[in-house]
């Protein structure tokens, strides 16, 4: 009990409430899809769905923890519900997000590089620079740099 109390307590540390959306945004480890996560037992759970559980009880097996806000940092129990996979893709094709809308670009959980910075790159090699010097700049792997040059990656930037 006393264990399951230090946890509650940590959590409640670390997000910060966004007054204009009444998000709660997680301040700690992100993954790699850009949900929040935290430790519980020993074992990486997913911020968003541990603050569901916690107000809520468990979600049953199989059911995601879906955000109504659709702000994958947001860990406010009340912008959580539970719902299947087609569930949450149809929330989000309702809302206007195409299939993978939601995380593209500066958006995406891990993104090390802004739009500006992907234009840059796209004009610099184009006039003969080096895509190796642009991912020894910007702390990124080689092939990171040929494949937004190619357009494989960030295809939605002019």
């Amino acid at each position: 009990m006393a264990e399951k109390l230090r946890i509650q307590d940590e959590f409640d540390k670390h997000y910060i409430i966004d007054p204009a959306t009444g998000c709660w945004n997680w301040q700690r480890a992100i993954g790699g899809h850009g949900y929040g996560q935290l430790s519980v037992d020993g074992k990486q759970t997913l911020a968003h769905r541990y603050s569901y559980e916690r107000v809520n009880g468990p979600i049953v097996e199989g059911l995601y923890a879906c955000h109504s806000c659709d702000n994958r940092r947001c860990v406010n129990p009340v912008h959580i519900w539970p719902g299947t996979c087609k569930d949450n893709h149809q929330d989000a094709l309702r809302k206007g997000f195409g299939r993978r809308g939601i995380n593209r670009g500066e958006d995406a959980g891990r993104a090390r590089l802004t739009e500006d910075q992907v234009r840059e790159i796209r004009a610099d090699v184009a006039a003969g620079g080096k895509q190796i010097d642009w991912a020894r700049k910007h702390n990124v792997h080689k092939t990171t740099v040929q494949y937004i040059c190619k357009r494989k990656t960030w295809k939605h930037v002019a």
